[in-house]
């Protein structure tokens, strides 16, 4: 959705009021291999998902601003008809998934999992933290640099990503980072 709606330049105003269920991935992955590593996991279903599910859509948005990428809301209709205009947009093969109508926009459908299993599942380790549910802003731009990175995402606006400071990256952040520059995986 992201991409599609910095190669359109707006998004559907309604998908503001929308929530998103977002974890970090180094979360999920963490917890996924803890969780097989149990023989008490065997036959359980885990969903991985922050128990929050409180992450803003219109957030991103903010968030691509900030980047130097603003888009303009449109009525839903607006938007939908500017997609499908739009053959070369990254969401152009999935157009049959939205419908033709104001309320038609897709995530407006709440759909809300239970990670009751999984909780229990981590209980005693580091993982049961809540913070580490958290998508945090130094999180979320440190996607948008990667994506950016591997052209899946526009370079910034601005010529470069809002600088964070050590206190706004946190300590999982910096740890993350720490690991990212090892690898080469920052710049």
């Amino acid at each position: 959705m992201c991409s599609s709606d910095l190669q359109l330049g707006s998004y559907p105003e309604s998908s503001c009021k929308a929530t998103m269920n977002m974890a970090p991935v180094d979360y999920v992955a963490a917890a996924l291999v803890h969780l097989s590593r149990q023989s008490s996991s065997l036959g359980k279903a885990f969903h991985l998902v922050n128990p929050d599910n409180s992450f803003n859509l219109g957030k991103v948005v903010d968030y691509f601003t900030s980047w130097g990428s603003p888009l303009q809301p449109l009525p839903y209709l607006q938007w939908l008809r500017r997609l499908k205009a739009d053959k070369e947009n990254v969401l152009w093969p999935l157009i049959a998934s939205f419908r033709d109508s104001e309320d038609g926009f897709p995530l407006n459908e709440e759909n809300t999992y239970s990670c009751k299993e999984c909780l229990k599942g981590l209980e005693g380790s580091d993982l049961a933290k809540t913070s580490q549910f958290i998508i945090s802003d130094a999180v979320f731009y440190r996607y948008m640099a990667f994506f950016g990175q591997i052209g899946f995402l526009p370079a910034p606006g601005g010529g470069a990503e809002p600088k964070l400071s050590s206190a706004e990256m946190g300590q999982d952040d910096k740890e993350t980072h720490r690991h990212e520059k090892e690898k080469g995986l920052d710049d």
